[in-house]
């Protein structure tokens, strides 16, 4: 059972986090282009890598091979210390980050600059 998916996405060297890539090194190499195509552009995941993220725990023991079993503690640690709260632990959250693009589209989406009209409306509401 392979627990790489049929296409990864090859980030560019602008898309990597840093620290997302050290924390990753906890893992087996063959979740790193999964777990890192969900951090980064929000691609679905699938098999062991989606059980692990929406919190099942009898499902991720059935997807996993004995290599991944072995390591799973250390996994569930990487996903805790590596992803925010909001990208995983239900199948709703999970579903939440894929449809806002991972990191990548959350900072498309959630950092655009305002217009001073926009920023003055939003004062007023406030005041």
């Amino acid at each position: 059972m392979s627990t790489r998916p049929a296409q990864a996405i090859e980030p560019r060297d602008s898309d990597r986090d840093p620290r997302f890539e050290m924390e990753l090194r906890q893992c087996p190499e063959g979740l790193h282009a999964g777990f890192r195509d969900y951090f980064l552009y929000g691609a679905r995941p699938s098999g062991v890598i989606a059980a692990i993220l929406m919190g099942n725990l009898f499902e991720t023991h059935d997807r996993a091979d004995v290599d991944t079993r072995g390591q799973l503690p250390r996994i569930v640690q990487f996903v805790i210390d590596a992803f925010p709260p909001r990208a995983f632990g239900s199948p709703a959250a999970v579903a939440q980050w894929a449809r806002d693009g991972g990191s990548l589209g959350r900072e498309r989406t959630y950092r655009r600059p305002i217009s001073e009209a926009s920023y003055r409306a939003g004062r007023r509401k406030s005041l």
